[in-house]
């Protein structure tokens, strides 16, 4: 039987299928991370999951240095 948003994992039944966890913040940052999910007509977690993965792709690429020379002399 389905329990709407309820996950079955054997035993257990999950809320969700991402897990949660708290998080402490300064309170300067936190009103930033609301007045930006505002403006992106996001949730403050939909607006943090963004940015860690904008993070994580920009990490994820090769990294480009322009002071690095192909040239041999």
């Amino acid at each position: 039987m389905s329990c709407g948003s309820h996950i079955n994992h054997g035993e257990k039944h999950v809320k969700h299928a991402h897990p949660q966890f708290k998080l402490r913040i300064p309170l300067g940052l936190k009103r930033w991370l609301e007045t930006e999910a505002t403006s992106n007509h996001r949730s403050i977690s939909g607006q943090i999951i963004y940015l860690l993965e904008e993070t994580k792709k920009a990490s994820d690429q090769p990294a480009s240095n322009p002071d690095a020379s192909t040239s041999t002399l």
